[in-house]
């Protein structure tokens, strides 16, 4: 996992320490997630490589992406979602080749602003954690199905709504 954690930073043009955001403290973050927390996996146990041989390494897995990068698809898939349809983190994942569907939710956490990202749900149905009541009224602008069960919280009926590109 910490390398594909390793990958998504330099896909994502955000180098380690460059970003703005602050150390966690708790370990779960990791630099990749933050913009400068530490580095999880094998990367964080070395400790002792210089960062002129991180830089080299991490532009050796970007020269063959060139402006093809993780961050790129992601937006790209999101972009291309109809209105009243959806996918989940996952979905968005598999249609670019990765399995990585909590990157997804990093890319859309940290770039989604200007995309649709009310259609980028959990795979349980329910909208972005947060973002449920903002969420909500796109749904019911663009007619996505909804499923409101007893408990008063509403998902996504994704059988009706899911979309493949």
């Amino acid at each position: 996992m910490s390398s594909l954690v390793a990958e998504f930073v330099t896909m994502s043009g955000s180098e380690p320490g460059s970003g703005s955001g602050s150390e966690s403290g708790s370990g779960s973050m990791s630099r990749s997630e933050s913009g400068s927390g530490s580095m999880s996996g094998s990367e964080s146990m070395s400790g002792s490589e210089p960062a002129s041989a991180s830089a080299s390494a991490s532009a050796s897995v970007d020269a063959p992406l060139s402006g093809d990068d993780f961050v790129s698809r992601v937006l790209s898939v999101v972009g291309s979602i109809p209105d009243g349809r959806v996918m989940t983190y996952g979905d968005v994942a598999a249609t670019i080749g990765s399995r990585a569907a909590r990157a997804v939710g990093h890319v859309m956490a940290r770039y989604g602003d200007g995309m649709p990202w009310w259609r980028v749900i959990r795979s349980s149905g329910h909208p972005p954690i947060c973002h449920e009541n903002q969420a909500l009224g796109h749904y019911k602008a663009e007619d996505t199905p909804l499923v409101h069960p007893a408990s008063g919280d509403y998902r996504v009926d994704l059988r009706a709504a899911r979309w493949r590109p």
